[in-house]
């Protein structure tokens, strides 16, 4: 699940390394990690945590063959019901502009790109 633009040269994803990063995150909660499966298989997952008042998504993934079958929308929808539930005032999402199908299923779901935002980056093999 980590070969999307956005996790290119990162570890794959599983449950298990959700659950480690949420335990070592003061923000994160166990109950805020997404499952999709279909009997014991894994389809995909997704992950939020809390920002002051507001919830940020950090890792969506999907196994690439049953991508296009509305896994990831169904996994944001649980999110975004999970966060509305807890009283988050706004759903956040990262996305490089190189990652088109995240970008499209994310307006799908009415993500709205918000201007003024500049990633910077230390490259430390210059």
């Amino acid at each position: 699940m980590a070969e999307s633009p956005d996790l290119e040269n990162m570890p794959s994803w599983d449950l298990e390394r959700c659950r480690t990063i949420l335990q070592a995150n003061p923000n994160g909660r166990a109950d805020w990690i997404a499952v999709a499966r279909r009997g014991q298989n894994l389809l995909g997952i997704a992950v939020m945590h809390r920002l002051a008042n507001d919830a940020y998504i950090y890792f969506v993934g999907v196994r690439p063959d049953v991508r296009g079958q509305r896994v990831a929308p169904a996994l944001l929808t649980f999110l975004a019901e999970r966060a509305t539930a807890d009283g988050c005032r706004c759903l956040k999402i990262d996305n490089m502009d190189s990652n088109v199908a995240a970008l499209r299923v994310n307006e799908r779901l009415g993500f709205g790109r918000k201007p003024g935002r500049i990633e910077l980056r230390w490259a430390f093999d210059r």
